[in-house]
C-alpha cells in the first residue's frame, strides 16, 4: 500500500513537472505608475488649472491604452469610440 502511495505521488509529481516553459510575465505597471507621477509632478509645479490637469491625464491614459490595445487582441481600440479620435497604425 505504501508503495503504491509513492508510486501515485511520484507519478503525479512527474505529470504536473513535465510542462514546457512558462511565457515570462512581463508586467509594465511601474513604469507606468512612474509615469503618471512624472505627469503629476509636472502639473503641480507648473499650477495648471484642474480641468487642463484633467484633460492632460485624460489624454496620457487613452496613449497609455491605446499602446496596450495595439500588443494584446484582448483590448480594443479606442478609435471609432470617441469623436475624431485618430486610428493608430502598428
Amino acid at each position: 500500500m505504501k508503495r503504491l502511495l509513492l508510486t501515485l505521488t511520484l507519478s503525479a509529481f512527474v505529470a504536473t513537472s513535465c510542462q514546457g516553459p512558462k511565457e515570462p510575465y512581463n508586467d509594465y505597471s511601474r513604469d507606468l505608475q512612474d509615469a503618471f507621477q512624472a505627469i503629476t509632478d509636472i502639473l503641480v509645479h507648473d499650477i495648471f488649472s484642474p480641468p487642463v490637469a484633467a484633460r492632460v491625464y485624460a489624454y496620457s491614459g487613452a496613449a497609455a491604452y491605446e499602446v496596450v490595445a495595439q500588443s494584446n487582441a484582448d483590448y480594443r481600440s479606442l478609435a471609432g469610440q470617441f469623436h475624431e479620435f485618430p486610428t493608430v497604425d502598428p
